[in-house]
């Protein structure tokens, strides 16, 4: 994970997280005694649901594996700057889509300009012809960008 600006996260109450997918902050919480934040998978395509924030993607699991709180208690690292691998939501061309948003799924499609919430840049030179196949990411996430 070098080059990678990472925090660590807890898994929101009930909730499953899927590796390679965007996340959002939820709340605060206590883990072991100690303050932290936890997320959840996004679910609104692309834009900021009710003042959310996508807090970066999840890159402690491989793309596409799951956990569900109930069967982990411990961190997980979010990518908030640096290239990541991620789970595409719809094919897309590097050729033609550079700026990257998500879907309703938390999975990366490319940006429509002026709309949606861009989180950083498609960089891999392969072609995704399908939801669900991996494709690479270049994630700049911060407050200051819309």
């Amino acid at each position: 994970m070098e080059n990678v600006i990472a925090v660590d996260r807890t898994i929101h109450t009930a909730s499953t997280v899927r590796g390679g997918r965007v996340m959002y902050r939820q709340a605060k919480v206590t883990v072991a005694g100690h303050p932290g934040l936890s997320i959840h998978e996004a679910d609104t395509t692309g834009s900021l649901a009710a003042g959310e924030w996508p807090e970066g993607i999840l890159f402690t699991l491989a793309v596409g594996e799951s956990l569900a709180v109930a069967d982990y208690t411990g961190t997980l690292s979010v990518v908030k700057f640096g290239i990541v691998r991620c789970e595409a939501g719809e094919a897309m061309d590097p050729a033609t889509v550079k700026a990257v948003s998500w879907d309703n799924q938390g999975r990366i499609r490319a940006a429509t300009g002026g709309v949606d919430y861009i989180i950083g840049e498609l960089v891999g030179a392969k072609e995704i012809l399908a939801a669900g196949e991996e494709c690479e990411v270049f994630v700049k996430i911060f407050a200051w960008e819309t």
